[in-house]
């Protein structure tokens, strides 16, 4: 038998051996939890530093578009407002101009982020004025000056300097970082060496200008028109719908479109008798043609919103534009207005047409432009001769625009894109009127445009009740509420002619490069 001190030996040696069973096991299992939590540690470094590239990858999409949103906001000061400066240096924006081409570029101010995530985004921004035939330009048929915007989002993003990709065996994984474009150590457009990771991306839009033409007639609050008349369309460019380049009833088109931004029952009322050959819409009317007067295949739609841009006030005489010529002020005697080749010469500021006014193209020119900015009135006293080659434009700031019935505007041209009405600034109620009549003798017929549309328009047939294609009014008539007793026939190819009223964006593209 073993003795006291044996047995106690025995349980001693016992315990030493499970003790280091215990040190072995307890060693294997930290280790084990270890690498898990390193594991665990791992993949969700690696997924958080995917998240916060992916975020940063959708926020220079948003600086971009914003970047994008302000180049347009700026074009459309040019024509929209007078204030703020459009591409004003003040604001970061620098002009340059090589071979007929210009070319404005900004930078955004920086966001600075807080918390996780993006920590800073910008935007750079060009927009492009290129007018040059060569390389080609962005410049229409009708000469009007398109435009494209370039815009590069930046969003600076934390993390290491590298892009996580999803586990190969992740049956999930779409390794969309792998296909992201990141800026990790140095900018891939400049090859310069950066010192926080980044991501850039970069849309193009091409901006087109919106024109005051259009629209046979448009309203901003309500439009009347007469009964036993026609609104109807041609193109005075296409021969197989004009002759020699005007309206032929036998080549009557589909495009005399009527509307009205108005919404009361009554902003639409089109009168028995009318025939109107295009379509009719209102922003929220009930127009539903009791009197069958929209001719198939013209539709009714009572949910469309039109933009009416404000014409601003002319700045002539100020600096950066152009100079008043002084020669003449106001037309109260017959005056004769010479077209000067120098178009700098052309802009003139009269205090009212009481007498005739005629423009004269002197021997050996054969076209110029006109432009008048009437702070007064043209009264019934008063004509307009425009001869064949002259386009002249009228910026009517003053009280009533009604030149004599008989024949009140007298347009050789017998193209409406030729003389251009724009009624500017905003007035209560629809402000003064714009009359127009036509049909008391041969040479009461008006080719023009009218864009007023914080003025009330009024085009009315002298002659009596019955239709005659002779004595109509040929163009485009957009005003704050129009009363139409006169045929009226839209040349489609004013689509395209007129002043520039805005910009709209009609592409868009996201440069992968």
């Amino acid at each position: 038998m073993k003795t006291l001190e044996q047995r106690a030996q025995t349980v001693a040696a016992c315990r030493h051996r499970n003790s280091g069973s215990v040190a072995i096991t307890a060693l294997i299992t930290l280790t084990v939890l270890a690498f898990v939590a390193a594991m665990v540690l791992q993949n969700g470094t690696r997924r958080y530093n995917g998240v916060i590239k992916a975020q940063g990858w959708q926020e220079a999409l948003y600086a971009a578009e914003a970047g994008g949103d302000l180049g347009l906001a700026n074009l459309r000061w040019q024509v929209v407002s007078g204030s703020p400066t459009p591409f004003d240096s003040t604001q970061g924006w620098a002009t340059t101009t090589s071979s007929g081409n210009t070319t404005y570029t900004c930078t955004t101010p920086h966001f600075i982020g807080t918390g996780e995530g993006t920590r800073e985004t910008w935007a750079v921004v060009t927009v492009e004025s290129l007018s040059a035939t060569t390389p080609a330009g962005l410049k229409d048929t009708a000469g009007k000056q398109w435009y494209r915007i370039r815009s590069t989002g930046h969003a600076r993003v934390p993390g290491l300097a590298r892009a996580s990709i999803d586990p190969l065996l992740d049956i999930n994984t779409r390794h969309n970082n792998s296909l992201r474009k990141f800026n990790l150590r140095t900018d891939r457009a400049t090859g310069q060496a950066l010192t926080i990771p980044e991501t850039t991306r970069t849309i193009e839009q091409i901006i087109e200008p919106k024109v005051s033409g259009g629209w046979a007639l448009l309203a901003r609050t309500s439009l009347t028109i007469g009964s036993n008349q026609i609104i109807d369309s041609y193109n005075s460019t296409d021969s197989s719908k004009s002759t020699l380049g005007l309206y032929d009833p036998t080549k009557r088109q589909n495009n005399g479109n009527v509307a009205t931004d108005g919404s009361a029952s009554s902003a639409l009322v089109i009168g028995s008798g009318e025939k109107v050959y295009g379509n009719a819409s209102t922003n929220g009317g009930t127009f539903t043609d009791p009197n069958h007067t929209i001719q198939s295949p013209g539709t009714i739609n009572n949910t469309t919103n039109n933009a009416l841009p404000i014409i601003p006030d002319p700045t002539w005489g100020t600096a950066g534009s152009p100079s008043i010529n002084g020669s003449v002020s106001t037309v109260s005697s017959s005056t004769v207005i010479p077209v000067n080749a120098d178009s700098a010469q052309n802009f003139y500021k009269l205090t009212n047409i009481t007498a005739p006014l005629t423009f004269l193209l002197p021997a050996g020119q054969t076209t110029g432009t006109i432009n008048i900015w009437l702070t007064g009135g043209a009264t019934t006293s008063g004509s307009i001769s425009i001869p064949k080659g002259v386009t002249v434009n009228v910026y009517f700031t003053g009280d009533t625009f009604h030149p004599r019935n008989d024949s009140g505007v007298v347009n050789l041209n017998k193209d409406p894109s030729t003389f251009n009405i724009y009624g500017c600034g905003t007035y209560a109620g629809g402000g003064p009127g714009i009359d127009i009549h036509v049909g008391a003798s041969a040479t009461a017929v008006f080719y023009g445009t009218v864009y007023a549309p914080y003025r009330t328009i009024n085009l009315k047939y002298d002659g009596g009740t019955n239709y005659d294609p002779n004595y109509a009014h040929y163009g485009s008539f957009v005003g704050n509420t129009i009363k139409c007793m006169s045929s009226v026939h839209y040349d489609e190819a004013g689509s395209l002619s007129g002043n520039t009223t805005d910009y709209k964006q009609v592409s868009y593209v996201e440069d992968p490069r």
